[in-house]
């Protein structure tokens, strides 16, 4: 054993060192520190001293991460066509290897929102393709989300959100959307509200809301709600520290204030939003990025990039080796528990198995017989009501062997519950008379439950005959049916002693193991409340 233990250590040991290697999160986690702080120089700095580390120890991924961090920095700032060249790079790096599908998503997406900031849509929409493509093939939702969007597929795109269940993607696509009626258009943006994640999370979801308001309102002539809405969206843009975004806020203050008639303030809101928008919007970043698609074969021929190829392969040689070597161990070594556990869950249903054909059926079949052999008519009830409950526990011991062989096949079907419970009621019918038991039933006509019949009827009647047996005399035992959480709940309730009673037969022992693995299986659940004064057995139940 501690040899094992030894060989898991050292095949762990890798991956140890490696989970504590800083990664291009950590840095771009910095970098967004010293942004919301108004530190751009630092924020920048940060990512380049991550791509001058990544670089020296030939980490391909951390080091492409880090290329699209940068370019995410440099166009937040509106430095375009720096942004570009930074996300060619990570894509030139990227493109000698067949993975890394999803770091090849986002900058082509990256790099086509670029394009289509500076409105050269034919090869926006080229990387928008390939970043379709890509992100498909390995569910980079972030991509896709921002892809609806860009495409004004939003129905598309709400239907997406709501299957991954995100709802800082959901309310994105509800306040872009637009109806055809004020009135549409403000239950979208009601609905945005609803799922809209608090801050500090989702920031640029947050402020895009109240942006966005700030022109509904205006149109509807709301100029006070409008106005409200500019100092929510002015709150949130110096944590984003975003030139697209602080235009954005500006130019919406020149409008408000131009609609109150407030000419001087709303000119100097558009003086802002102006100088802000000449600093991102430049010809030189069109020209920039336009160049930069002719000049991008160059990278392709980097030494850099060769050497960098050349190196993963030995080191993915290295982590593979010792991943498949992990593997196998631990394949191995769960196969053996695996067996060990079957093996004695059989020799334990076999012994069970014996006991109770050796002892407790042997006893039923000889009082049967002994009974038959006297000439007393009162001994013909006996006989029957011994047949009955031999015929109950065989069929009870049949349906555990085969549960526990695996050979039970389920057939779910609707079921009509009362119909089950009154041939139920009947089969039992000599032992309710003989103990003068009344059964009230207290449900209507129309109850029904999703499930396998020949299962759920074994249940049933090991319940119902279970509390006859434990009940005394001249007693009633309820039945009653109900909806629990859109669930069908059948109630047992009788006034026995319990199931911690030393009853004079305690039958095979099997009854309740049986029907909780058979309500189990039917995807139910099976509930027991009981005392001394009585006991409630609850089925619950599926019911579509």
């Amino acid at each position: 054993m501690w040899k094992i233990k030894t060989v898991l250590l050292l095949l762990l040991m890798p991956l140890v060192l490696l989970s504590q290697t800083k990664n291009a999160n950590h840095f771009w986690e910095l970098s967004e520190k010293h942004n919301q702080n108004g530190n751009r120089d630092s924020a920048i700095i940060v990512l380049q001293d991550a791509i001058a580390v990544f670089n020296n120890a030939s980490e391909i991924p951390e080091l492409a991460s880090s290329y699209n961090n940068l370019g995410v920095r440099y166009q937040t700032y509106g430095k375009w066509d720096e942004a570009a060249l930074t996300y060619t790079k990570g894509l030139l790096l990227l493109n000698e290897y067949e993975e890394y599908d999803s770091l090849k998503a986002d900058l082509n997406l990256n790099l086509g929102l670029l394009y289509i900031k500076t409105q050269d849509q034919k090869t926006a929409y080229i990387y928008f393709d390939k970043a379709e493509q890509l992100a498909l093939t390995c569910n980079n939702n972030r991509v896709l989300f921002i892809f609806y969007k860009v495409k004004g597929r939003f129905k598309e795109g709400i239907r997406f959100a709501k299957q991954i269940q995100n709802n800082q993607y959901l309310a994105n696509y509800y306040y872009i959307s637009r109806g055809n009626s004020p009135e549409v258009t403000k239950l979208y943006l009601d609905s945005a509200k609803m799922v809209m994640p608090k801050l500090p999370n989702a920031l640029l979801q947050n402020f895009q809301y109240h942006a966005t308001l700030v022109g509904f309102f205006l149109k509807e002539g709301e100029i006070d709600s409008a106005l409200y809405h500019c100092k929510k969206s002015e709150e949130v843009a110096p944590l984003l520290n975003d030139d697209e975004v602080n235009h954005h806020y500006t130019y919406n203050y020149s409008q408000v204030y131009l609609a109150k008639k407030d000419f001087e303030k709303a000119y100097k809101f558009m003086s802002i939003a102006d100088s802000l928008k000449k600093q991102y919007l430049h010809p030189h970043n069109r020209i920039a990025l336009q160049e930069l698609e002719k000049q991008k074969k160059l990278f392709e021929t980097e030494k850099k990039i060769i050497t960098l190829r050349q190196e993963k392969k030995i080191r993915n040689i290295i982590i593979i080796t010792f991943f498949l070597l992990f593997v196998v161990v631990i394949y191995f070594i769960r196969k053996t528990a695996k067996l060990n556990r079957k093996l004695t869950e059989s020799n334990k249903a076999k012994e069970r198995l014996f006991s109770i054909i050796s002892h407790d059926l042997r006893g039923v079949i000889a009082s049967i017989k002994m009974l038959s052999q006297s000439k007393k008519i009162e001994n013909l009830q006996k006989i029957e009501q011994g047949s009955t409950n031999l015929l109950l526990e065989f069929d009870t011991l049949f349906s555990w062997s085969a549960e526990h062989l695996d050979k039970i096949e389920l057939h779910p079907k609707i079921l009509d519950l009362n119909e089950m419970i009154e041939e139920t009621i009947q089969l039992l019918k000599t032992q309710i008379t003989e103990k003068k038991i009344k059964i009230s039933k207290d449900f209507s006509d129309d109850w029904i439950a999703f499930a396998d019949e020949n299962t759920i009827r074994i249940v049933i009647r090991n319940i119902l005959h279970n509390a006859i047996k434990y009940s005394p005399e001249n007693s009633e035992i309820v039945i009653a049916i109900f909806n629990s959480e859109n669930k069908t709940q059948i109630d047992i309730i009788d006034k026995g002693c319990g199931f911690g009673c030393n009853h004079q037969s305690k039958g095979l022992g099997l009854g309740l193991d049986l029907c909780k693995e058979f309500t189990t299986l039917n995807k139910g659940i099976l509930l027991i409340d009981s005392s001394e004064k009585g006991s409630i057995v609850s089925v619950v139940l599926p019911n579509s």
